[in-house]
């Protein structure tokens, strides 16, 4: 089978996802409340006020024993900055997208830490 015929084939078979809003990617389903990791950053979407999930984030970096050098929060958007034990910054950003649904964007390091972050992401959802 030649490439350019395959790549009809396979455009063909994704034709019917467009506008689908569940997409799956690398094995996993990604929807509302998948987290998602892209450029350093981990999201996910929660289903909590901005008010809950902001000081949440505040205590699962004080769980860690990590140090929180800034944490703002106003009516729409919410920052948590600090760093691990081992120095690396973490970043805990909020947004409000509605009164019981936020965005949370999570990273550690200067490149992202997936793991770290992920952990950090699990400590937080254990204070909501």
């Amino acid at each position: 089978m030649s490439k350019s015929l395959r790549l009809v084939l396979a455009l063909a078979l994704t034709l019917p996802l467009a506008g689908c809003p569940l997409l799956i990617v690398g094995g996993a389903a990604l929807g509302t409340g998948a987290i998602v990791w892209s450029a350093g950053w981990l999201k996910e979407e929660i289903p909590e006020p901005i008010y809950r999930v902001h000081r949440a984030a505040a205590q699962a970096l004080l769980d860690h024993k990590w140090q929180v050098e800034l944490n703002e929060l106003d009516e729409k958007k919410g920052l948590v900055d600090g760093y691990t034990d081992k120095g690396k910054r973490v970043v805990v950003e909020t947004k409000k997208l509605g009164d019981r649904k936020t965005r949370i964007r999570i990273r550690v390091g200067m490149t992202g830490d997936k793991a770290l972050s992920r952990q950090l992401l699990e400590q937080i959802k254990k204070h909501l």
